[in-house]
């Protein structure tokens, strides 16, 4: 029998000097004040203060350092204040395409029917309780998703509706599979103390296969095939 022998392999990411100093910094050093971290970013985050919110996730010393301050900022950013009744949630649903084509081509990535895709994913239990829900009508890359400020998103929890985003175009070359990934950004309002979409769509064998059919139909060019197949959707700052 082969014998394997375990590695261990460093965490190649690099981390700050950390800012002992810092109020923030202070609060992330302890599981306990995680709570008021919460509330310390979202204030932060409601006066557009995101390059400060930078300078603090920059400095985290260590993993766990980083961790408790990300899960922190995205609660500040996503998630309803104590005593809120009906409210806001961003999220976004990943998909993996799969294309190929006989000649080049362009992939716009603009839905010409979001309101389609939205019936169908809505008639698959995606949407669970959530009311008055907008989709946005264009795929979007991760690198977008990346350059979305804590404020932003912040906005769009309080003041929900369909974002402008540009689109990712996917250009597929000939005679050549491909995959890309794109993201799907959409708000929903519903009951603070219900199921957000995050986990209404979490069970994607229920609704995988419908959608999939629904987004080639929109994504559909001459001369290219494409697959494009749905992930479990995912919050705003994920």
């Amino acid at each position: 029998m082969t014998q394997f022998e375990t590695v261990s392999l460093s965490d190649p990411r690099h981390y700050g000097p950390g800012d002992a100093a810092h109020p923030l910094s202070k609060l992330a050093d302890d599981d306990r004040q995680q709570l008021e971290l919460t509330r310390a970013l979202r204030e932060l985050a409601a006066a557009g203060r995101d390059v400060d919110i930078g300078g603090v996730l920059a400095a985290a010393p260590s993993p766990p350092a980083y961790a408790r301050m990300w899960r922190a900022l995205c609660d500040a950013v996503e998630k309803p204040t104590a005593g809120e009744g009906v409210i806001a949630r961003v999220f976004a649903i990943p998909w993996v395409i799969v294309c190929g084509a006989s000649s080049a081509a362009t992939l716009p990535c603009v839905l010409p029917d979001v309101g389609e895709l939205a019936r169908v994913l809505e008639a698959n239990g995606v949407f669970g309780g959530s009311r008055n829900l907008g989709l946005g009508s264009t795929l979007v890359s991760i690198e977008t998703l990346e350059r979305l400020r804590p404020s932003e998103i912040l906005q769009w929890s309080q003041a929900p509706g369909v974002h402008d985003v540009p689109p990712a175009e996917i250009h597929v070359i000939r005679g050549v599979e491909e995959v890309h990934v794109r993201f799907l950004l959409g708000a929903s309002v519903a009951d603070s103390i219900a199921p957000g979409i995050v986990e209404t769509g979490s069970n994607i064998g229920v609704w995988g296969t419908p959608a999939l059919r629904a987004m080639t139909a929109q994504l559909a060019t001459a001369g290219v095939q494409i697959l494009p197949m749905p992930r479990p959707p995912a919050a705003g700052c994920t």
